[in-house]
């Protein structure tokens, strides 16, 4: 099976290529994402097994993790935000549809379009809200 990466892998040792091959192989599955986060990713792959210096490994690994931890970061306070925005979000749904039922029961008259729209249909039996609950 063709890996990819034999213009890299040439420069590196058998067991070094071999390694390569191996890592672009269990890849494979995350290529899409590979491909558009780091379009060049097999190249850096025959990159970092080309290092024999132990300490620029050792800090390029660092470096990683860092990148790996400040993502993990940002993942959860992007994450924190959407759940924040969701319960606001949720609370002022539950606001409006008790508005629109309080509405409906004081005006019994059918809701126009326009009305019909703004309640987009969430006056159903199961979204009623009865004013008593705020």
């Amino acid at each position: 099976e063709d890996s990819g990466c034999e213009s890299s892998i040439p420069m590196l040792s058998q067991r070094a290529q071999a390694v390569a091959q191996d890592i672009v192989s269990n890849a494979s599955a995350r290529k899409d994402m590979l491909d558009v986060a780091c379009p060049n990713w097999k190249e850096n792959i025959a990159f970092a097994l080309r290092q024999q210096d132990s300490s620029q490994i050792q800090e390029a690994l660092r470096n990683v993790r860092e990148s790996r931890n400040r993502m993990e970061n940002t993942k959860k306070a992007i994450l924190g935000a959407w759940e924040r925005q969701d319960v606001a979000l949720e609370l002022f749904e539950t606001a409006l549809l008790a508005s629109a039922n309080r509405l409906k029961s004081e005006n019994p008259r059918p809701m126009d379009e326009a009305e019909e729209k703004l309640v987009g249909g969430f006056l159903t039996q199961d979204n009623q809200v009865e004013d008593d609950e705020f």
